[in-house]
């Protein structure tokens, strides 16, 4: 349902669950979850290497090739700051002193409208327009821009009509306008509705400051629903 583990995925949790916290090896445990015993030898094997020698993933490429050309993700990890009321729940982005959490810029782009990577920014004053300033620390030549909305039909605004449009800066204080992303629908399964956002320059251009304004015009304008806010470039010529 794209939601939930697999019977093999929570049978594999459990399993090293019950080697890294409990110090019980799960090899030979006669408890199935009626899987297969080959299936099963083989997720109890994967609980214990993982459990007793760790697990290193490879680091995700989070850069962007446009027209033969790389581009890192220079906005991963970066402080932000919001124009927006906090959304209370566990797709909140604010943290118990009210500051940023840090999901729209931790390269994670959601899958779904209900995954917790999603980080809500409300907006009270019926403008149905938010905004997030990412400090990316030093000057880049930026190339690209993205940002991902969700919503519905239910009380989270449907990114239907909606616009994201990008401004940048060098000192924080005179900002200048790149103009509004172009977006495409993005897979959505039942209720949800998604679309990405995309703004990519002919010529780059020198900022250490991103301002992403989201504009909702769904009928309740109130949830700016996103997971990711992503600036892409490389380092100016030192």
């Amino acid at each position: 349902d794209l939601g939930h583990h697999s019977c093999e995925g929570s049978y594999l949790i459990a399993a090293t669950w019950l080697e890294a916290y409990l110090g019980i090896n799960p090899v030979g445990n006669t408890y199935t979850a009626n899987l297969p015993a080959a299936t099963v030898a083989a997720l109890q094997d994967c609980a214990v290497k993982v459990a007793e020698e760790g697990l290193e993933l490879p680091e995700k490429d989070t850069s962007l090739t446009i027209d033969g050309e790389k581009y890192d993700l220079v906005s991963k990890d970066k402080s932000y700051s919001v124009v927006g009321s906090i959304y209370d729940g566990k797709w909140t982005d604010a943290a118990d002193n009210g500051l940023p959490l840090g999901k729209r810029t931790d390269g994670n782009f959601a899958a779904a409208g209900d995954e917790t990577s999603i980080g809500c920014w409300s907006d009270t004053t019926g403008t149905g327009t938010t905004s997030i300033t990412i400090d990316l620390e030093e000057v880049f030549k930026l190339k690209a821009f993205k940002a991902d909305l969700w919503g519905g039909t239910w009380g989270i605004p449907s990114p239907e009509g909606s616009s994201v449009s990008i401004d940048v800066s060098t000192d924080g204080k005179s900002f200048t306008s790149l103009g509004e992303a172009s977006f495409e629908d993005l897979d959505a399964s039942g209720e949800w509705k998604g679309k990405l956002f995309t703004l990519i320059l002919e010529e780059e251009v020198d900022a250490r400051y991103v301002k992403f304004t989201y504009t909702l015009t769904d009928g309740n304008k109130k949830f700016c629903w996103s997971s990711e806010s992503a600036v892409y470039g490389t380092a100016t010529e030192q």
